[in-house]
């Protein structure tokens, strides 16, 4: 069951950057510096929590908006094709160089000032397909940076009734897919993977294939033998010693995964 580690490695130290940006007609503000700050802590917590401490961020933040070249409306439409983004990206690191090394990082996360998210509830702002924005092997003087993402107004899209993305989960999500998981939903249903938000714990299959999951906490089962047994299995909300998941082989390429959630903490929106 290889994983695909094309991108950045699952254990060890990932190097992640954190810009701010706003635009000559949306300006930022210095209390969205603070919640950035609070937003990093969050996804240092989860990841310690979610990786058993395997997989460390050093982070890159300068605590200050870049200012955009150009207003909003003049990037046009920032839509699905890749093309539409690169003036956007291209300015963002342009921007931001100076501040930046950009050397050996693996990942760029872009935050877009709240005065243009909030501007159009429920719309892009740049009236494109996307409310969101990136680019991959995107060339700099001091290297390639593998990933840009920006959130844009997928940041304050509500879901099943007034339940927000969080910053922090929306860079974990995206952080997934850097170290090579491939999952969204209805593959990776209830997990972050899936893009609903509704649980934001990685799925225990994913946590296996990244190394996150220590052998003790795997109940690896021969299906000739599991007639009549039991096994407990600890919530993967949950921090306490136990089992987190079963495993049982069916073939060289098939398994079944058991798994299980409650909601209460990474889960809480379960319901």
């Amino acid at each position: 069951f290889p994983l695909n580690q094309t991108g950045s490695k699952a254990t060890g130290t990932i190097n992640l950057v954190l810009v701010a940006i706003d635009f000559p007609n949306f300006n930022g503000v210095a209390t969205e510096l603070t919640k950035l700050d609070g937003e990093l802590k969050k996804f240092d917590e989860w990841l310690q929590f979610q990786s058993n401490g395997r997989l460390k961020a050093t982070w890159q933040f300068p605590k200050k908006f870049f200012r955009m070249p150009q207003t909003a409306g003049d990037y046009g439409i920032v839509g699905f094709d890749p093309n539409t983004h690169r003036q956007l990206v291209s300015d963002i690191v342009t921007a931001a160089d100076p501040d930046i090394n950009y050397a050996s990082v693996d990942e760029m996360f872009v935050y877009v000032a709240d005065s243009l998210t909030d501007s159009e509830p429920g719309r892009n702002p740049f009236d494109g397909v996307l409310s969101q924005f990136g680019g991959t092997n995107v060339s700099t003087s001091e290297g390639t940076i593998p990933h840009v993402k920006g959130s844009g107004t997928v940041s304050k899209q509500e879901q099943y009734g007034g339940i927000k993305r969080t910053l922090w989960a929306l860079w974990a999500h995206d952080m997934l897919h850097t170290i090579g998981v491939e999952g969204h939903n209805p593959v990776e249903s209830f997990t972050l993977e899936s893009e609903d938000y509704l649980n934001n714990v990685a799925s225990a299959w994913n946590q296996w294939l990244l190394g996150w999951m220590k052998d003790d906490q795997i109940a690896c089962l021969d299906k000739s033998g599991i007639n009549g047994m039991e096994v407990d299995l600890v919530p993967l909300q949950s921090s306490s010693p136990g089992f987190r998941t079963a495993i049982v082989p069916i073939t060289e390429t098939r398994a079944i995964v058991v798994e299980a959630h409650r909601n209460t903490g990474y889960g809480a929106n379960l319901g």
